[in-house]
């Protein structure tokens, strides 16, 4: 008799959206994808054709499993673990991100998920940092600061949106794990339905140039729409100056302006002026997110 078929590993398809997005449901209704939200699972499953370094795992001619880096997500199907698909796929990703600016695979372990942190463990990952959930306290409320005089605010309008992708790219140059936007998945968010150009506020100087940029929008959680403070920058000369305080009440104002009345951030633990800035108004810890990756031979 044959021996088992081995997997390959290839970029995603378009004609492995059907099979991927059932096993992505499947993966979140049986529980083991616990701290991951149906939000996420939408926000792969519509981002398929435009997520870089997208890889699936394909066994006898049917996608089986995918790995995500850009949101910290593999998973593979469950009648076919063991097998060592996983490990292809992270090994696949790391070779395909090597040379690019997203930097080293980061995972993020399901909550509680012996068998993940065992599956990580195994393919010599080791946890690095984490990523926590800030909640706004709903009884703080903090006064607008003014903008200094040289300074404007405006929305975000089309053609903005090459310094935009710019703007975002450089203010994350120096984040603790940094964040590259490519133009083609901002326009691909900029076309959703849900969009709204006025929930992005862009700091501009007096001859127009964007120096900082707040981006806010809504997500589910369990049940409840929640406002989110999506992105929050500042070009490295204009920190210090009250800006991203500026902006981040910005923020919160637009969300309750909207009646969302749970707001939340992500914030990487080790970004401590960051910390600073969400606690002192009103932010706290409510979920953290270990991340994990590769161990590294110094």
């Amino acid at each position: 008799m044959p021996g088992p078929s081995s997997p390959t590993i290839r970029t995603f398809q378009p004609t492995d959206a059907e099979a991927l997005t059932a096993l992505l449901w499947e993966s979140l209704a049986s529980g083991e994808q616990a701290g991951h939200t149906s939000s996420d699972v939408e926000s792969i499953i519509g981002s398929f054709t435009v997520l870089r370094h997208l890889l699936v795992a394909e066994l006898d001619h049917e996608p089986v499993g995918l790995i995500s880096p850009i949101h910290r997500f593999i998973v593979v199907r469950s009648d076919v673990r063991r097998r060592g698909i996983g490990r292809e796929l992270v090994n696949a990703a790391e070779a395909d991100s090597a040379q690019s600016p997203d930097g080293p695979v980061i995972l993020f372990p399901p909550h509680n998920s012996a068998k993940a942190l065992s599956f990580l463990k195994a393919i010599d990952f080791q946890y690095d940092h984490s990523l926590w959930r800030f909640q706004l306290d709903s009884k703080r409320y903090e006064q607008l600061p003014e903008l200094p005089a040289d300074l404007s605010m405006t929305a975000f309008d089309d053609d903005d949106l090459a310094e935009y992708v710019d703007l975002i790219n450089t203010a994350f140059l120096d984040h603790p794990v940094r964040l590259h936007v490519t133009r083609e998945q901002i326009e691909h968010i900029h076309a959703s339905p849900k969009f709204d150009p006025a929930g992005i506020a862009l700091l501009r100087t007096p001859s127009g140039q964007m120096v900082g940029f707040c981006v806010t929008g809504s997500d589910r959680n369990e049940g409840t729409t929640v406002g989110i403070i999506n992105l929050l920058g500042l070009q490295r000369g204009y920190r210090g100056r009250g800006l991203g305080r500026f902006l981040l009440i910005w923020g919160i104002e637009r969300l309750r302006s909207l009646g969302l009345e749970q707001i939340e951030l992500g914030v990487e633990a080790e970004n401590e002026k960051a910390v600073r800035l969400y606690r002192s108004v009103g932010f706290d810890l409510v979920e953290e997110w270990p991340q994990w990756t590769r161990k590294r031979v110094a």
